[in-house]
């Protein structure tokens, strides 16, 4: 076997290695830092009835926001990273709405957030079929960026 070839799994170990040590850094940084996530993530988990562990999501998320730096955020839908949104929005100065066509889910996930961050960003509006699929009957802001 050549010299090459035998440093392969080394390295791709090395690389997974460094990046597990990352992920824990960041995840144990924002746990410091946003204490919240695991309250919000055990709340829902509580109403839906599922351990979905969205903590980890909730990080991975954070990472990518804060990465990218958005200033307008339009999320399709709402649910468990509805919060790290509006989290990030209310702590980065960010615009932040998210669409829900279940107007009673709509009501609870904003019911978090205002409870959490004092405002309520989720709008119920219906969803139109389409001929290639359907869409929300709402119109997203023409400068969202994420």
């Amino acid at each position: 076997m050549s010299p090459a070839r035998s440093l392969r799994p080394v390295l791709y170990l090395a690389h997974w290695a460094k990046r597990a040590v990352l992920d824990v850094s960041a995840a144990l940084y924002l746990r410091v830092r946003i204490p919240e996530l695991r309250a919000v993530d055990r709340e829902i988990s509580a109403v839906t009835g599922t351990r979905d562990r969205g903590y980890w999501k909730f990080v991975d998320l954070l990472r990518h926001l804060n990465r990218g730096r958005p200033a307008q955020i339009t999320e399709m839908g709402s649910g468990r990273t509805s919060f790290v949104f509006a989290w990030y929005a209310r702590h980065h100065g960010a615009a932040y709405e998210a669409f829900e066509q279940d107007a009673e889910w709509a009501d609870l996930v904003n019911g978090i957030i205002q409870r959490r961050l004092g405002f309520r960003p989720v709008r119920h509006c219906l969803v139109q079929a389409r001929p290639l699929g359907a869409c929300f009957d709402a119109d997203i802001a023409p400068d969202a960026d994420f």
